[in-house]
């Protein structure tokens, strides 16, 4: 049986209003992310993520992340989602007051090393 092509079977699950409103996915929602979710080459892919990429007709690059401009998790609107690199996703997320801290410390990797090493808050010895 053929699979149907990703740019047919998207579209349909979702709900296209004016182009610079949220657009929600009407399709799968991860229980856990709040965000909307499709097949894509057999693996499961978020659907905010594939908007961008239908929109701007390539992949992703690895070394880059999808961000939410509007905050929404189940928006494809690909005008509300911009690439850049997870430092920026944490500084936003920060910024925005999203950032959830669960009584550890945040976890900085050093560079070059691939180990990690715990970040102190200011006080902290």
């Amino acid at each position: 049986m053929k699979q149907v092509p990703i740019e047919d079977r998207f579209w349909q699950y979702v709900d296209k209003k004016g182009p610079d409103e949220c657009w929600p996915w009407r399709g799968t929602v991860g229980k856990k992310s709040g965000r909307g979710q499709i097949k894509k080459n057999r693996r499961h892919a978020y659907a905010y993520r594939v908007s961008w990429e239908l929109e701007n007709g390539r992949d992703i690059p690895p070394d880059q992340s999808a961000r939410h401009t509007c905050d929404n998790p189940i928006c494809v609107n690909p005008k509300h989602v911009v690439l850049g690199t997870q430092a920026d996703n944490i500084r936003d997320c920060i910024s925005k007051g999203r950032r959830v801290k669960r009584g550890k410390d945040l976890v900085k990797r050093k560079p070059g090393s691939g180990r990690r090493s715990l970040k102190k808050r200011d006080g902290e010895t």
